[in-house]
């Protein structure tokens, strides 16, 4: 989880960060966002994943849900 809590220099997360911010982007790490939410659940991280990059029903909840707050949509 510290690498996503704070990425490298030269991770792809910072470097897609640095791009939004020239191209005058909006930009969500939600990577990040994602790890937060699983971190205080409490749960293990596999109970959220269908593999270990993908999130499984339960995880695209949470996906949905980070988006919808970003987004400024009502729940």
């Amino acid at each position: 989880w510290q690498k996503i809590v704070e990425p490298a220099e030269d991770s792809y997360a910072k470097m897609l960060a640095a791009l939004a911010k020239e191209e005058k982007a909006g930009f969500l790490d939600l990577q990040r966002e994602w790890g937060e939410v699983i971190r205080a659940s409490g749960k293990p991280a596999p109970d959220f994943k269908r593999d270990e990059v993908h999130a499984n029903a339960l995880g695209e909840q949470i996906l949905g849900q980070i988006l919808i707050r970003h987004l400024g949509m009502k729940e």
